[in-house]
């Protein structure tokens, strides 16, 4: 009877060593999932994050690519003022009108694509500013080369403010 108990004695503790092993195995592969769920969710995490920064990134570009527009039309209406300035032909009014009528609506691109950002409201308030000051400095040249001719526009051109707004 005591071999029959310990017999049943070793069957008992080989069947609860063997639960042991199986519960271990199951609570590992269990771990292990939960690990890599969490690593999935991590990673999903990570690639919307990244094409967040795309995206922020790309605005950026956009931003400074309207902004590089706009430099190109105030540098030719200036060069339009310099040769209508220089040479007196009416084509060179024609090229500053129809750059001038762009410089609006680009700056006002730029605004709407930075409405976000109160800081750059500001800068742009202050650009305005000087757009309307510089326009309005380059017509009054053109006036004066228009009714008094070389000499008087090229002064007015070399005018102090002139050096200020540019």
């Amino acid at each position: 009877m005591q071999q029959m108990t310990q017999a049943r004695a070793e069957a008992d503790a080989k069947i609860l060593s063997e639960r042991l092993v199986a519960r271990t195995l199951i609570g590992s592969m269990l771990i292990g999932f939960l690990i890599m769920g969490g690593v999935a969710a991590a990673t999903g995490w990570m690639l919307i994050r990244a094409q967040e920064f795309q995206r922020l990134v790309d605005h950026t570009y956009e931003v400074e690519g309207k902004i590089a527009d706009y430099r190109v039309l105030l540098e030719r209406a200036e060069a339009a003022r310099r040769g209508f300035l220089l040479a007196g032909q009416s084509g060179y009014t024609g090229i500053y009108r129809e750059t001038i009528a762009a410089l609006s609506p680009t700056l006002q691109s730029v605004r709407e694509m930075t409405a976000d950002n109160p800081e750059q409201q500001r800068r742009i308030d202050r650009l305005e500013i000087l757009q309307r000051e510089k326009v309005r400095l380059i017509e009054s040249s053109i006036a004066t080369r228009n009714a008094r001719g070389l000499a008087p526009g090229i002064a007015a051109f070399q005018a102090p403010r002139e050096f200020e707004v540019l």
